[in-house]
């Protein structure tokens, strides 16, 4: 996503090269100060001294967030399995597709409040108490069992006091 608004912010430069008098809703080509496309849609014909900028909806798994000029619409985002990632929220013609964590999973790469890249939940072992499940964002915390106290599974939540045997 962050190399996806370089590129519209860049293509936005080029197209105010003139010194504009142009409104924040429209774009300066050829000298003339011509209407955006609303997000959503993208630039199929641009504007001219007779005629005004020509809109067309952004195509299926493609968005664009932003009232822009550019003739294109930026691809939607696949969650990548591999990276254990999965849909949050689906690419809308407006918005980007937002990934989460598989479950047992947590997010260890975020960029811009996406989900980039997950690792597994630790596992405590014996011996040890989980403070804090994992969750979307953290990794599984743990401690210890305090001296005189165990726990014999996995993922215990509690340690148990030693019992003397006679």
């Amino acid at each position: 996503m962050h190399l996806s608004f370089c590129i519209f912010l860049a293509t936005q430069l080029l197209l105010y090269q003139e010194v504009s008098s142009c409104t924040d809703s429209e774009y300066n080509i050829r000298g003339e100060c011509c209407p955006k496309c609303n997000p959503g849609y993208k630039v199929e014909r641009y504007c001219t001294s007779t005629s005004s900028t020509i809109c067309v909806p952004c195509t299926l798994r493609t968005y664009m967030e932003w009232s822009n000029a550019l003739a294109w619409c930026l691809k939607c985002k696949e969650c990548k399995s591999g990276a254990h990632l999965r849909v949050k929220e689906e690419c809308t013609y407006t918005k980007n597709t937002v990934c989460s964590c598989k479950p047992g999973y947590y997010c260890t790469q975020f960029i811009n409040h996406d989900c980039e890249q997950c690792s597994k939940h630790t596992i405590s072992p014996p011996g040890f108490k989980v403070t804090q499940p994992g969750t979307e964002t953290n990794d599984t915390r743990f401690v210890p069992c305090p001296p005189g106290t165990y726990s014999e599974t996995e993922m215990s939540t509690s340690c148990e006091p030693w019992t003397n045997w006679q």
